[in-house]
């Protein structure tokens, strides 16, 4: 009976260590293709751009349920698009939930004239200084990228930039959706003795 509980237990345990609870999520199925803020579907956070994302560079287009949490629809997805937008960024204000590290992951894709590279930056002083911790280079058909998003030596908001870069027409876009932000990096449990 012991042996049995032990196993249910190193299950569970096993399993829990494997998931990480979301702290923000943003499908974009509500989103209209014309606000430069967006807060966050579940969970707290907003998503906030600079007054150069205008109408013509703002779109909802189709989404996908690739990192889609739970049972959400496909929908629509984030467009950013405009070669005039290279080097242009949106912030990612994330609530306080503690100072471990994070995993910020979404489904991307881009059109062939498109942004090839998002490089994701997190200031840890309100955003007077970033500092670069990953480029996603995404291709013209939908994946996941991901980013960690390192341990703060504080509790409080954390601000993560996402900087577009790489079209080469004024019609080249990127489509982001299902952003997810999770609080901890999802570790692999190691068994004693290995």
């Amino acid at each position: 009976m012991r042996t049995v509980t032990f196993a249910i237990t190193l299950v569970t345990l096993l399993a829990s260590a494997a998931h990480a609870a979301p702290v923000a999520e943003w499908t974009f199925n509500e989103y209209d293709g014309d606000a430069r803020r967006i807060p966050a579907a579940s969970g707290g956070g907003e998503i906030v751009m600079t007054e150069s994302w205008g109408e013509a560079s703002l779109s909802s287009p189709k989404g996908s349920k690739l990192n889609a949490p739970g049972e959400v629809d496909a929908g629509s997805a984030l467009g950013l698009s405009g070669q005039a937008r290279n080097g242009d960024f949106l912030d990612i204000r994330i609530p306080p939930v503690g100072s471990t590290p994070m995993t910020l992951s979404a489904a991307v894709r881009r059109s062939g004239t498109g942004f090839t590279s998002v490089v994701i930056s997190v200031s840890s002083d309100e955003g007077k200084t970033f500092k670069k911790i990953k480029t996603w280079k995404p291709g013209t058909s939908w994946a996941i990228q991901e980013a960690t998003l390192p341990a703060t030596g504080s509790a409080g908001t954390r601000l993560v930039r996402i900087t577009v870069d790489g079209a080469s027409s004024a019609r080249g876009g990127i489509r982001i959706d299902n952003l997810v932000v999770v609080d901890s990096v999802p570790s692999t449990p190691t068994m004693p003795g290995t």
